[in-house]
């Protein structure tokens, strides 16, 4: 039996979709379908029921999928266990959002450097949005992004959560004013993009008072600080990443009776045969968050407690 013909199978039965499924093979619809049909032939029984562009498992597709699954899974271990180290080789295409590159990328990149020099990583910065979509199209093999994006055949594993503070320049607002909700919508506020999970929150927190007065959003966290910083807003970020310009007095932090959810970060990879890297990094992102939690105030990071 072919394995290229089980895994475009599942690839198949997860995006529900013979064109899909060719996008993320880098294949032909021709050719998936040739091989669905061999597949069938070989077996002996339908796998799926076409009407016109919609697809769905048979019985006895939905049988098979699990099976195809743990065979690729075994041809995957099998070919890690012979190869060894040289497994461990090649280049992956890590997609991450800026505000987790800014808490663990430093320490993930000498990680792998140290432990594992011929892996050659592509870093990739996106929104959380986009990076989901990139993945399920495989312009990229892992990403680390805000908990709440998934696709199909996705891994998610919870990497850390850090609590958000409201900081402004000491110029836009004295040290330490307590301030209400009502208030802070007076003044700009930086935000991150339209469309992601901490720009939603955000509108959420002003819209019984109307919004705030104007609101910069953007992609780029260390914009965000930049902004701040120059007096031009008042921004929600984590704490923990601008401990030293709260400390030097570059910004101050707003007490704010509203709560603020704090951003909770993922690593994402789609599980198939090739994806024994990323089952490898994937721990070693655990790993490295782990280190940034014990190493940052309690108040302001913390691992998620399945895994504290």
């Amino acid at each position: 039996m072919n394995l290229r013909f089980l895994e475009t199978f599942v690839w198949i039965a997860r995006l529900g979709s013979f064109t899909k499924t060719a996008e993320r093979m880098n294949s032909t619809l021709s050719a998936v379908s040739a091989r669905i049909q061999s597949l069938e032939d070989e077996l002996g029984v339908r796998l799926f029921e076409r009407q016109g562009r919609n697809i769905r498992l048979t019985q006895q597709g939905r049988d098979a999928l699990s099976i195809a699954e743990r065979l690729l899974q075994l041809e995957s271990d099998f070919q890690s266990t012979i190869r060894g180290s040289d497994a461990f080789s090649g280049r992956v295409r890590l997609g991450i959002i800026d505000t987790a590159a800014n808490a663990i990328l430093s320490s993930f990149l000498r990680t792998i450097e140290t432990r594992y020099p011929k892996i050659e990583l592509d870093l990739q910065a996106d929104t959380s949005q986009n990076l989901m979509q990139r993945l399920a199209l495989g312009s990229i093999d892992l990403a680390v992004t805000l908990v709440g994006q998934t696709t199909p055949g996705a891994v998610h594993q919870r990497l850390f959560q850090m609590a958000c503070h409201w900081v402004a320049s000491p110029q836009l607002i004295q040290n330490n004013v307590p301030m209400t909700v009502e208030n802070l919508s007076k003044y700009p506020i930086l935000s991150f993009s339209h469309g992601s999970i901490p720009h939603a929150n955000t509108e959420a927190v002003f819209a019984p008072h109307g919004g705030p007065r104007r609101m910069y959003c953007g992609t780029s966290l260390s914009t965000m600080i930049r902004l701040a910083k120059d007096g031009l807003g008042v921004a929600i970020i984590p704490g923990v990443l601008v401990q030293e310009d709260l400390q030097a007095g570059n910004l101050t932090m707003i007490p704010v009776g509203t709560s603020f959810p704090p951003l909770e970060m993922q690593v994402t990879y789609i599980s198939d045969p090739q994806s024994q890297l990323q089952r490898l990094l994937s721990d070693i992102l655990i790993e490295v968050s782990v280190q940034f939690c014990q190493d940052s105030s309690p108040e302001l990071v913390w691992m998620d407690p399945i895994r504290a």
